[in-house]
């Protein structure tokens, strides 16, 4: 389809009724609309939330938090009546040491509060670490009897 110089087809219009200068104009007064718009209400920019996480580490080392307030109930409420390091014993002694070696490879550069948070949790894990201890043998050393007590 071309556009013709015919009186009949005034204003460059092609068959069927489509002028591109027209539409051309109406798209753009569109666009023009619509930019306006976004420029005032400012509906581009995300607000975050206050309740809203900031990041995958802050959701991370929350999550870690919650883990390590678990694990000081069981460790509170068990009850090492042998004075034996037994299996229970050991299993808190490990999950101790995964919550630490987890909690080490949260990337807090730069963010103090993120800072605190870890070190106080590493904290609470080293006193659970000294609770389970007291449980423990006093002296901190295997007798015979640790080694098939379960």
């Amino acid at each position: 389809m071309s556009s013709t110089n015919d009186p009949n087809f005034p204003d460059e219009t092609f068959i069927g009724g489509y002028n591109p200068k027209k539409r051309k104009a109406e798209v753009e007064a569109r666009l023009k609309k619509a930019l306006e718009e976004i420029r005032n209400e400012n509906i581009h920019l995300k607000i975050p939330q206050p309740d809203e996480p900031q990041d995958v580490s802050t959701m991370y080392l929350d999550a870690k938090m919650e883990e390590v307030e678990e694990l000081g109930q069981e460790v509170n409420a068990y009850t090492n009546v042998d004075q034996h390091f037994t299996k229970q014993y050991r299993t808190f002694q490990g999950h101790c040491g995964k919550l630490q070696t987890d909690l080490d490879a949260i990337d807090v550069s730069g963010r103090a509060d993120l800072r605190a948070t870890r070190k106080t949790a590493l904290n609470l894990i080293d006193e659970l670490t000294k609770q389970l201890a007291q449980k423990g043998h006093s002296d901190g050393k295997i007798c015979p009897l640790c080694e098939v007590k379960d």
